[in-house]
């Protein structure tokens, strides 16, 4: 207790002789003197109080600011994420878009292969129409060439009735001949016709004289056996029908003039 009151009482004196101090020094200045040391420190009061405000003034523009700049901070932050997000919802809207052409790029494409497939069925069928067509008109054709034929051969039988019926009147002069062939005469003619090759054929028709028969018979000179027995028929031809039957052909109409039994 003792220890704190010796320097409160040092410092009472210290201020008691500083204001006395401070007395003395009034008492010696002109009247004016205090005014203007209380002037100067009122003004040095108001310096530090105009400097205060002035900080103050400065501190409060700093405190905008750095609210200003938080402000516009916490906004752009909210615009980048604002963009980010439109930027995701653009991304997302060409995605879909995408998506949309390429489906309708399938369907399209899907579309094409249909009509493709159409049109080569309608290709196919027209082929076969086509191929059907060239086939009733090779039938038609075959007809007709069946058709003139049998006409051409209705012709040559009504060519060979009329001959026929000359030559059973007497003209023309395809008459069947009435020679008669002796044995040994036969045996010759048909060693001829063996040694010359010749075999019986087919005719499809009536062996009868002044019928035609068909082209497609192979017809055969004269043998000279028989022209020795029928030196008139040099200018005909033979078709041997079987092993003892010999027709003479006109080779001009084709036609039989006469039937030879060997």
């Amino acid at each position: 207790m003792k220890k704190l009151t010796l320097p409160l009482v040092s410092a009472a004196i210290l201020a008691a002789a500083s204001f006395g101090a401070q007395a003395q020094q009034d008492k010696q200045l002109p009247d004016n003197q205090p005014n203007m040391n209380r002037q100067e420190g009122g003004q040095s009061g108001g310096q530090g109080q105009s400097g205060g405000q002035q900080q103050e003034r400065r501190a409060q523009p700093g405190e905008k600011q750095g609210e200003k700049q938080g402000a516009q901070g916490g906004d752009q932050k909210g615009e980048r994420m604002q963009d980010r997000k439109s930027a995701d919802q653009k991304r997302d809207d060409n995605k879909s878009a995408d998506q949309m052409r390429d489906q309708d790029h399938d369907k399209n494409k899907s579309a094409d292969q249909m009509r493709d497939q159409d049109r080569d069925k309608n290709k196919s069928a027209d082929q076969n129409k086509d191929q059907d067509r060239d086939r009733k008109s090779a039938d038609q054709n075959k007809d007709q060439d069946r058709d003139r034929k049998s006409a051409d051969q209705n012709k040559d039988q009504d060519r060979d009735r009329k001959s026929a019926d000359q030559d059973n009147k007497g003209g023309g002069g395809k008459q069947a001949a009435h020679v008669e062939i002796k044995a040994e005469q036969k045996t010759v003619i048909k060693q001829t016709f063996v040694k010359e090759n010749i075999r019986p054929e087919r005719v499809n028709v009536q062996v009868r004289v002044g019928v035609a028969i068909p082209h497609t018979v192979v017809l055969h000179p004269i043998s000279q056996p028989i022209l020795e027995v029928y030196p008139t028929y040099s200018r005909y031809k033979l078709v041997l029908v079987d092993d003892n039957t010999v027709l003479i052909i006109d080779p001009v109409d084709w036609t039989i003039v006469d039937i030879i039994e060997v």
